[in-house]
């Protein structure tokens, strides 16, 4: 698997009737998965441990984002406004090929440092708010 900023996306619904399109690629990306894990064994059932997984989620981290001229911005949308809007949901969309995975998330939080002259950085951070679907 070959993945790059060129492989993930993030889309917002724009309309808001499930009209999905790029807000902007990545170009430094952290993903993790994490699940609760459930005890289903006693503790005076034997000697190992014996869990099931329980809740899951993703964990997705953009240190940079990339927009161009093919991203398309409705007259009241800019970047910087779309990333301040702590608590939106977004679609994350990873491709690989004919495969996507597309992945739900919640905007969680957004630190974004600017010096004068210099590329915008900063930490972006989603969580996925259900279950990731390939197609």
């Amino acid at each position: 698997m070959y993945l790059t900023g060129k492989n993930i996306y993030i889309e917002h619904d724009w309309s808001g009737d499930n009209d999905w399109r790029v807000l902007a690629a990545s170009k430094s990306c952290e993903i993790k998965g994490d699940c609760d894990e459930i005890e289903i064994a006693s503790p005076d059932q034997g000697s190992w441990y014996t869990a099931i997984a329980g809740r899951k989620k993703l964990i997705i981290n953009f240190s940079y984002l990339l927009t161009g001229e093919s991203v398309i911005y409705d007259s009241d949308s800019s970047p910087i406004k779309d990333f301040i809007r702590i608590g939106n949901i977004y679609k994350i969309r990873v491709t690989e090929g004919s495969t996507d995975l597309d992945v739900m998330c919640m905007l969680k939080s957004v630190n974004i440092t600017a010096t004068n002259g210099n590329l915008a950085q900063g930490a972006i951070q989603f969580v996925s708010v259900g279950e990731a679907t390939w197609h």
